[in-house]
């Protein structure tokens, strides 16, 4: 079993659940709540909330994929790769929008946390290369056994 693998598909599950139940109350209700002074208030705030629990979804089946992969013993590195890709991109889009609208990076470091994920994705990676044989190991194997 790819143990870093696996727990960076926990670490995403919990992700989605610390997004769902604090971050609601704390975020999603609050702009749910709010007298928006503009004509589409409730549009607003309805592609608010599916943006919102997109985002859950989207660590949840991350997750869930991962653990499915692992556990089938089958080949994470591609579902690996499209996670980092994912969570670099949300990175990002942190930190920028952090020094763009507050002028720094803390008041929303939830960054971190991607990078975190994203090491163990890296962490993952590595030791399932190093289970899989290469190509010339397996031919070299092949001729040993002839």
């Amino acid at each position: 079993m790819n143990k870093p693998m696996i727990a960076a598909a926990l670490t995403l599950i919990i992700t989605a659940l610390i997004h769902a139940v604090a971050g609601g109350p704390q975020y999603l209700n609050l702009i749910l709540q709010a007298d928006i002074p503009i004509q589409n208030a409730n549009e607003q705030k309805a592609l608010y909330a599916v943006i919102w629990h997109a985002i859950t979804v989207l660590f949840t089946v991350n997750g869930l994929a991962l653990l499915t992969t692992v556990y089938l013993n089958k080949s994470a590195v591609t579902l690996g790769w499209t996670c980092i890709v994912q969570l670099l991109c949300f990175s990002a889009l942190f930190i920028i929008l952090g020094f763009s609208w507050l002028g720094e990076i803390m008041s929303l470091p939830q960054w971190i946390l991607f990078g975190f994920n994203i090491c163990l994705l890296l962490w993952g990676i590595n030791v399932e290369r190093k289970q899989i044989p290469s190509a010339g190991a397996k031919a070299s194997k092949s001729a040993a056994l002839s």
